[in-house]
């Protein structure tokens, strides 16, 4: 016997292409949820602008910004859909930039800066609601900057990368030992110096 079964699927809304385009345009989804729309569907919208294709962007504006030489700026980048598909090739083609992947093209990885953006994902980025281009770019600037400039790094013996980079941190290792040498000694003084009234004192034991 066959029994036919009804669906509980609902209806699928339909909105106007012009406020998705805005979505786009704007990268903030409180344009579409302010006149109704689901968030969930607007950050549908917004995650299409993050396609891989929009590599070619990203690309163009870094490649503006290099400092000038004689030689094609080189990107190191892993195999990744984001890196190569048919739009950043045709990029590359062009001669604005040049290629070059890790593990493929070289022996080694790009595993440091991928740990770099691990950084910049969950220990900044995630904690953090990411609902328009705008805030994740403002973030991610203040991120660069505080890492660059604040942020002492223990492979570089307490210097930011800044300092590291531009060598102006030759007396931070040095002024950081002694700055720790000092804390130990003070502690230590701390800590012999203290009773509670109950305990003999050190001296007074001795």
């Amino acid at each position: 016997m066959i029994i036919r079964m009804t669906t509980s699927r609902r209806p699928q809304q339909r909105y106007d292409h012009r406020l998705r385009d805005l979505v786009h345009s704007t990268g903030d989804v409180t344009i579409a949820t302010a006149l109704g729309v689901p968030r969930s569907t607007a950050r549908g919208w917004l995650a299409e602008t993050f396609a891989p294709a929009n590599s070619v962007a990203v690309l163009v504006e870094a490649s503006r910004t290099v400092t000038p030489s004689e030689t094609t700026p080189a990107v190191l980048a892993d195999a990744g859909v984001e890196n190569v598909n048919a739009p950043v090739d045709e990029l590359i083609t062009t001669g604005v930039l040049r290629r070059v992947l890790a593990f493929t093209e070289l022996k080694f990885s790009n595993s440091m800066i991928e740990a770099w953006w691990r950084s910049l994902k969950h220990q900044w980025l995630f904690l953090h609601s990411l609902d328009s281009v705008t805030t994740v770019r403002r973030l991610v600037a203040f991120y660069v900057q505080e890492h660059n400039t604040v942020l002492p790094h223990s492979a570089f013996r307490g210097q930011t990368p800044d300092e590291m980079y531009f060598g102006r941190g030759d007396a931070v290792p040095a002024d950081l030992t002694a700055r720790a040498a000092a804390a130990r000694r003070a502690r230590i003084e701390a800590n012999r110096s203290a009773a509670c009234g109950r305990c003999p004192s050190i001296h007074a034991a001795a």
